[in-house]
């Protein structure tokens, strides 16, 4: 998906060569992940899963067909899901980080109970922390438990172990420290080792 020239296998590859490699999800200039999502992924595979019903309203996420069929089964009032599939969004009144909020919590706690998707939110796999989705997954971090407002990029919340299947972006935070040793040319590497008690 890069545009980047490929690097020639001979050359000696830099860390941000390697970085550049493997982080090929590229936006287009005007950053419209909309557009990108229009241009650059199978939508028989994925559906856009946008904030509100309205045309040009952010996308937050990609859906498979098979959570879209679930969703369909909700109770009227929550989700938009047109029989012409171009996009599922929250319905219109589901219109604050609050009452989104509200919605996919109760969604997601439901779906790890009756193990509608134990590969993703089933209960070895939840995590029981709320991660923050915004309008912009590369925009400004505004999150703000107090306001419940509109108008900055946060959207809403919900069970971070959930948006792999909802499609959402995450991002997440590792560290490997290299330690010069004094008159030696070797290196310490500090590797940090994952937590036993973490779900995954």
């Amino acid at each position: 998906m890069s545009n980047d020239p490929p690097i020639p296998a001979s050359s000696p590859l830099s860390y941000l060569d390697l970085i550049k490699i493997c982080d090929n999800f590229r936006l287009p200039p005007n950053h419209g992940f909309a557009d990108h999502v229009q241009n650059s992924f199978d939508l028989d595979s994925f559906v856009p899963w946008t904030l509100t019903p309205s045309r040009g309203s952010p996308t937050i996420g990609l859906l498979r067909f098979d959570v879209i069929d679930l969703l369909r089964k909700e109770k009227p009032g929550t989700w938009v899901i047109p029989d012409l599939l171009h996009s599922v969004s929250f319905d219109a009144s589901v219109n604050t980080p609050r009452k989104r909020t509200a919605a996919m919590k109760e969604l997601c706690e439901r779906w790890r109970d009756t193990g509608v998707f134990p590969a993703s939110i089933g209960p070895k796999k939840w995590r029981d922390e709320m991660y923050p989705v915004y309008r912009n997954p590369f925009g400004v971090r505004d999150h703000c438990l107090e306001d419940d407002s509109n108008d900055g990029n946060y959207a809403f919340e919900m069970e971070r172990s959930a948006c792999a299947l909802f499609g959402v972006v995450t991002y997440g935070i590792h560290m490997t420290i290299y330690q010069g040793i004094p008159s030696s040319p070797q290196v310490r590497i500090w590797v940090p080792t994952r937590a036993k008690s973490k779900q995954t």
